[in-house]
């Protein structure tokens, strides 16, 4: 079960995949077709926002990463 706490707590991961392969997140927001304030607010998980399945499928794919690498564990 997932804690309130992990709920709550940022895409640490998938801010130090973006930047492994190269991106600034206003880049990657781009890529992604997001504007660079969605993404970073959905990114740090403010006011309950979070992405949808298939922005992080569409991520997943352009990162070539695993969805289940964007979670802290």
């Amino acid at each position: 079960m997932v804690t309130k706490e992990q709920f709550d707590a940022p895409y640490t991961n998938l801010k130090f995949i973006i930047r492994k392969h190269g991106f600034t997140q206003d880049e990657f927001s781009k890529r992604i077709n997001m504007d660079r304030s969605v993404f970073n607010v959905k990114i740090n998980r403010n006011n309950g926002r979070d992405f949808s399945l298939s922005e992080a499928f569409r991520m997943s794919e352009l990162l070539d990463e695993k969805v289940d690498n964007f979670f802290s564990v």
